[in-house]
């Protein structure tokens, strides 16, 4: 429990930066908007015994404001913490305005600064904010003041206000949601904020429908000032600015739509708070925008646990599990090491899943064809393949093995038959059909082998 037991404190609100610390502001029974966070910092040894994490605080957010304060929005961005909720102007006014301040993460005990009218306009309502990042707020206003007026949502980029929504006589636009992408060097500055709000039909107030409205818009601020680029803790692989998990690599390359890290031996990264008691998927993008083919493979202390292979032109994802002796001291440092091609390259984000139940991890979406942890192997012959194909599966150590087939929308297709007792290689046959024995229809399927510390996916094409 965040709170205090009997403190009727509503309207949470939360989010989380690296280490996965959480930060969380609501309302308080006084009206005012106050936060708490985790103990800082989260020790490797408390993730390591399960300890559960000690709320500290709260500290009050609002003060400097007008109550009754309500509504508050809370947002991550980098190492800054920013908090957007309503207040009225002053005393006098009750109107509501969207006010927001901000701490970083780098400065303990949290000390909130920099509070700033947002809306900025004491003759309108302004309510129900969302704090997207530092350069980003929405909310909806009255837009004239006057009742009966249309509602729309209206964004604020680093001070400059701009209309999101239409203003039409039929529908309000209210409770606005956004999310928002920041530019990064050396593309143009472009501020990309993607929002949703709900039309209420004005026309008939016992109307029992809405609608949502999705729009993105592009903002391009003018050079007067700085332009204001994101913290070094939201880089993306791919960008001049080295993402901080990143421990080695040779530069970027930029194939238009895509974007990779590269090293031409060996690219080298840190994954933090990692709890070993936990099973942890790796996800990474892959892009060969080259001429020639590219292996490359995932090492943790000379332990190879996958390998991939990707043709000139192509986008694959890889997805393995991490072996546990990788993040013994809850980080685990990762190799991605070129075997053939020019070199080895990472593109996009590379995400990290804790995985409950590993041996019975179901894929999802699409798999990289040759991707494999090493502790179990499996190749498909022939694949692609017409009527049946023979799955060959080699496997270290005497482990029990299960093998299954699933579709590419991660749905279980037909578990094998896996002898009782194996050890080396051994093989099975799939006759192209499901558990129900009717033929699979052609398509992309994917062939997942399981050990109790090591796993196996790869892809089938059957046509």
């Amino acid at each position: 429990m965040a709170s205090v037991p009997g403190g009727w404190d509503f309207q949470p609100t939360l989010d989380y930066t690296p280490g996965d610390i959480i930060h969380l502001a609501y309302r308080s029974p006084d009206n005012q908007i106050r936060y708490k966070t985790w103990a800082n910092p989260v020790s490797p040894n408390d993730i390591r015994a399960h300890v559960p994490p000690s709320w500290v605080g709260p500290w009050q957010v609002s003060s400097g404001t007008t109550s009754p304060n309500s509504h508050p929005s809370i947002c991550a961005d980098g190492d800054l913490i920013l908090c957007a909720w309503r207040a009225p102007f002053n005393a006098q006014q009750p109107k509501g305005e969207v006010w927001r301040v901000q701490r970083s993460v780098n400065v303990w005990p949290p000390a909130w600064g920099n509070l700033r009218n947002v809306s900025n306009s004491p003759d309108s309502e302004s309510d129900y904010p969302q704090c997207a990042t530092r350069t980003t707020t929405t909310w909806h206003e009255n837009l004239f003041g006057v009742p009966g007026d249309p509602w729309v949502v209206l964004a604020d980029f680093n001070g400059l206000r701009y209309q999101v929504s239409s203003s039409t006589s039929e529908f309000d636009c209210v409770y606005p949601h956004g999310t928002v992408r920041n530019p990064v060097p050396p593309e143009p500055f472009i501020i990309r904020l993607h929002s949703l709000w709900t039309d209420y039909p004005t026309f008939d107030p016992e109307a029992f429908y809405q609608r949502i409205h999705y729009k993105l818009t592009k903002y391009i601020p003018t050079f007067c000032q700085a332009p204001e680029y994101p913290s070094y803790l939201t880089a993306h692989l791919g960008q001049p600015e080295q993402s901080p998990y990143c421990l080695s690599r040779d530069g970027y390359k930029d194939y238009g739509k895509v974007r990779v890290d590269y090293s031409r031996s060996r690219l080298g990264y840190e994954l933090p708070y990692l709890n070993p008691s936990l099973s942890y998927l790796a996800e990474f993008v892959l892009h060969n925008g080259e001429s020639l083919a590219i292996t490359e493979s995932f090492r943790t202390d000379g332990m190879t646990w996958g390998r991939i292979t990707l043709k000139s032109g192509q986008t694959d994802t890889f997805r393995a599990l991490i072996p546990k002796a990788a993040y013994k001291s809850t980080k685990a440092e990762v190799e991605v090491v070129c075997e053939a091609g020019p070199f080895a390259c990472l593109a996009n984000d590379a995400n990290v899943y804790v995985i409950d139940g590993t041996p019975g991890v179901e894929p999802n979406g699409d798999m990289a064809s040759d991707a494999y942890p090493v502790g179990v192997q499996a190749q498909a012959t022939p694949n692609p393949f017409h009527g049946s194909c023979m799955l060959s599966v080699r496997t270290e150590g005497t482990a029990p093995v299960t093998a299954s087939i699933f579709n590419a929308a991660g749905r279980r297709v037909l578990d094998l038959d896996v002898p009782s007792r194996i050890q080396g290689r051994f093989e099975l046959a799939w006759d192209g059909c499901d558990g129900s024995a009717k033929q699979a229809p052609p398509g992309i399927y994917y062939l997942r082998t399981s050990s109790s510390s090591n796993s196996s996916c790869i892809k089938l094409v059957k046509e």
